[in-house]
């Protein structure tokens, strides 16, 4: 799921008239838009931390980068990523303990608090990884053919996907108006290192 560009229109339409010019410009150019591409992940990184509880690291693997060029005078950011598990969130308990809490409760978003997942429960899948899962509706006790009891299947609970979190109005609108903004400023930054301009 693509979510956003770093250009606008009319800041592709400056940027084309300043390409033009010679081949110190458009090193400058291409130094900008690349140096803003990072400043822009990290700012959609914390954006999103501010409604979500998820990983700053986790954001930024998320979303990659394509990077501009003299015959591409552009950046994508671009996401495609799946749900994350729900145990990467804000989830109480975080272990398979011996001593099992009355409820699990779970908080994807910050706002509200944690609330009570009803039936879900902590387990560890294969030895790979812990997770919350909840039984499905067609679960039943039947014995394993290791010769252990088990109630199955389950399914694992996952909260929103990288992309959906960053595809909200609000981010993308903050996201936009920033990189706007940063754009402009290293530009003119590596325009004076370029010595294009004083």
């Amino acid at each position: 799921m693509s979510f956003f560009t770093v250009n606008t229109k009319e800041l592709q339409e400056t940027l084309k008239e300043i390409s033009q010019l010679d081949k110190k410009s458009q090193k400058a150019v291409v130094s900008a838009l690349n140096k803003t591409a990072q400043s822009v992940r990290t700012a959609a990184a914390r954006e999103v931390r501010k409604t979500y509880h998820v990983k700053h690291g986790e954001i930024l693997r998320k979303i990659d980068i394509s990077k501009a060029s003299k015959n591409r005078m552009r950046v994508v950011l671009e996401s495609r990523d799946r749900p994350i598990r729900l145990i990467n969130f804000s989830v109480n308990p975080k272990s398979d303990s011996a001593k099992k809490p009355k409820a699990l409760k779970a908080a994807v978003k910050r706002e509200g608090g944690r609330k009570m997942v009803p039936g879900a429960f902590i387990a560890s899948v294969r030895g790979s990884h812990v997770g919350v899962f909840k039984r499905t509706p067609h679960s039943r006790h039947r014995k394993t053919d290791k010769g252990h009891w088990s109630e199955g299947p389950i399914d694992q609970l996952r909260g929103p996907a990288i992309p959906v979190m960053l595809s909200q109005p609000r981010v993308v609108k903050h996201i936009q108006d920033f990189a706007q903004e940063v754009v402009m400023t290293k530009l003119h930054h590596e325009l004076k290192r370029q010595k294009v301009i004083r």
